[in-house]
């Protein structure tokens, strides 16, 4: 899969940083590490009652018009990583053939933005094994940073509904250095 280019702006975001808790991830100390973040780490964003959809759990982000437009979650890195790092997003986009424009930050650094490379769900219906898939994306070496980092994932259309097939679904999102 091809990785998806970076740029180094910065961007403000509406969406509220979630605070460390005593479960915020904290990897094993750094040099090189990584750590995965479940989608139930964010905040924001819509799941289902029962979270699961396609038998993961999943977190959905809708468009602009809609309260569920963007999700965040907080980790913690005790030493800044050196070098260049990957995000790789497990998750699908919506099953209609038009690709969901998206927005991925780091640390208020626009990462990625552009259509949601995740593949297109199936039509197996909630239940069914869906067409999860994943995405790479490279982080600039000064990105990551120790102590507290937050990454978002936005929907940029601009639909108001939900439960539509305009959406960007994450089931888990692992950086690694």
């Amino acid at each position: 899969e091809p990785l998806a280019t970076s740029t180094a702006l910065e961007f403000p975001t509406n969406t509220p940083v979630p605070q460390p808790s005593s479960d915020t991830p904290t990897p094993e100390e750094a040099g090189g590490g990584g750590i995965t973040l479940d989608d139930t780490a964010f905040v924001g964003g819509y799941t289902n009652a029962n979270g699961l959809y396609h038998g993961r759990t999943a977190h959905w982000v809708y468009g602009q018009g809609t309260a569920d437009s963007s999700m965040s979650a907080s980790f913690t890195i005790q030493k800044k990583p050196n070098g260049t790092a990957k995000i790789v997003i497990v998750g699908l986009d919506a099953e209609d053939e038009a690709k969901s424009r998206m927005r991925l930050v780091l640390n208020n650094r626009v990462i990625y933005e552009g259509p949601d490379p995740l593949p297109n769900d199936d039509n197996s219906g909630v239940d069914g094994p869906g067409n999860w898939g994943d995405a790479t994306f490279n982080i600039p070496s000064k990105v990551l940073q120790s102590g507290l980092n937050v990454i978002t994932i936005t929907n940029l259309d601009p639909s108001d509904k939900i439960n539509f097939p305009i959406f960007i679904m994450v089931d888990s999102v692992t950086l690694t250095w």
